[in-house]
């Protein structure tokens, strides 16, 4: 894609982690489900200067999801991946200009998990394991908060916090 850089681990972080969602409350979430794991999702950030190529980049591990071809995500922007779009779009809204990617297949262990994304060519982009115990944000682990990155290292519980509303704040 013209004006692009390829993803790579030095520009793509996961930026948010909705595994264990707050159960359904409103009318138009329980109209849609009463399974609070419809309700997750997974953000990715670009931390580089120009937007990013996510041609070949996919989740191999933990969930499964593969980015079409020429997805890019803007410089310092983020694309958000989901469980159910329905059910996303009852809590969260539209988030709107392409931030969803699409719905991934399986669902984010409430336990944790490793998680896994690859590029064509097997190439290891990211490989971290969360956990639902501390040092790990316990807030996370089914009270509605989301998980954020803060730190550097993706596999350091030390490096998450829980987000500061519940829900979480996908796309933003």
């Amino acid at each position: 894609t013209v004006d692009t850089i390829p993803a790579d681990a030095t520009n793509l972080v996961v930026s948010e982690i909705h595994y264990r969602p707050a159960k359904p409350t409103t009318v138009s979430e329980i109209a849609i489900s009463s399974d609070r794991d419809e309700f997750e999702f997974i953000e990715l950030l670009n931390t580089a200067g120009q937007p990013i190529d996510l041609s070949g980049v996919y989740f191999d591990d933990g969930i499964r999801f593969h980015f079409a071809d020429n997805t890019v995500i803007e410089a310092g922007g983020r694309i958000v991946l989901v469980e159910n779009l329905t059910a996303f779009a009852a809590r969260y809204g539209d988030l709107g200009g392409g931030m969803i990617a699409g719905q991934y297949s399986g669902n984010l262990n409430n336990d944790g998990e490793q998680i896994v994304i690859r590029k064509t060519g097997a190439q290891i982009l990211l490989d971290f394991t969360y956990n639902d115990q501390p040092p790990w944000p316990t807030l996370a682990d089914g009270n509605g908060y989301s998980m954020i990155f803060t730190g550097t290292t993706p596999n350091e519980g030390t490096s998450w916090s829980p987000h500061s509303m519940v829900g979480g704040a996908p796309g933003l």
